[in-house]
């Protein structure tokens, strides 16, 4: 048996590092989905949340309308005044 340039004979050692190469390949090709539906269900609200931030939306009527750091610049005022504390 050939893999690359080299013959391998298929001996209980060239058997067993075939198997250990497969292994290796097999573990991190069975993970990608799971990785991929992690970074999905975790990226995607993120990145809305962070896009939402600089608009201002409607939800009456699905309206967007970007409002840049205003939005940040507003909060910032209106929070300091409106807090009470001990």
């Amino acid at each position: 048996m050939r893999l690359g340039s080299r013959r391998v004979a298929l001996t209980k050692r060239g058997m067993n590092a075939l198997r250990r190469s497969f292994d290796r390949r097999f573990s991190a090709l069975a993970a990608a989905p799971a990785f991929a539906v992690i970074m999905i269900v975790t990226g995607v609200p993120l990145l809305a949340n962070v896009v939402f931030s600089f608009t201002e939306f409607n939800p009456a009527d699905f309206s967007f309308r970007w409002a840049g750091l205003a939005n940040y610049s507003r909060e910032e005022s209106t929070s300091s005044s409106s807090v009470s504390g001990p």
